[in-house]
């Protein structure tokens, strides 16, 4: 469930992002900074493996996220 702030707080990620030189950042820190950050807006908890699972193999793939 999204938490009451959503809207707000994606759109200051957005600002953020669009105001980042992003060729600085690599995956790792990109994820730390943003995407996480997007999905706790949205209501999944990342860092709860029992909710989310972060680079974790799926047959022969490697997906980002599993939720």
């Amino acid at each position: 469930m999204p938490l009451p702030h959503t809207k707000d707080t994606l759109a200051s990620l957005a600002l953020s992002f669009r105001k980042e030189n992003l060729a600085t950042m690599n995956e790792f820190q990109t994820r730390l900074s943003y995407i996480d950050k997007f999905w706790n807006a949205l209501g999944w908890e990342v860092s709860n493996t029992a909710q989310v699972q972060v680079e974790t193999k799926l047959d022969t793939k490697r997906p980002d996220y599993r939720f």
